[in-house]
């Protein structure tokens, strides 16, 4: 997900940003290796960045998602952002020997156990058998 302010275009994948830029007609050499790396973004350079799909947020919002601060979301309607002091805790429960319990409660070795449970995927097994 690309992300611009109007003034810098940035991503927490490096790799996602310097497609993006490319593809968009910037430079490699305009890459800023800084504590949040970027593009800084011409006035020529903002309208074919949004066309490409690059989410517009202001400079705080932005950086809050890429200091990990914020979470986004691209729904169907428009990017929703989510700031981690607005986020609720969620107690995860499980079947364990036929009862349930909150995941916070196992022990070691069961939690590694939990961490290691692979989920089925229809489409993913359906896929594989041809």
């Amino acid at each position: 997900m690309v992300l611009t302010d109007k003034i810098h275009l940035a991503a927490k994948n490096r790799e996602e940003l310097h497609a993006f830029a490319e593809s968009i007609g910037l430079k490699q050499e305009q890459f800023q290796n800084h504590r949040h790396p970027h593009y800084d973004l011409k006035d020529s350079m903002v309208q074919a960045a949004i066309k490409a799909g690059a989410i517009v947020l202001n400079t705080k919002t932005l950086v809050g998602v890429l200091s990990g601060r914020a979470i986004i979301q691209n729904t169907g309607t428009g990017p929703v952002i989510l700031w981690n002091c607005e986020r609720i805790g969620c107690e995860i429960w499980t079947r364990v020997m036929g009862y349930y319990r909150p995941v916070s409660e196992f022990n070691i070795g069961k939690k590694a156990e939990h961490n290691e449970r692979v989920f089925f995927n229809e489409q993913k097994a359906a896929h594989s058998l041809h």
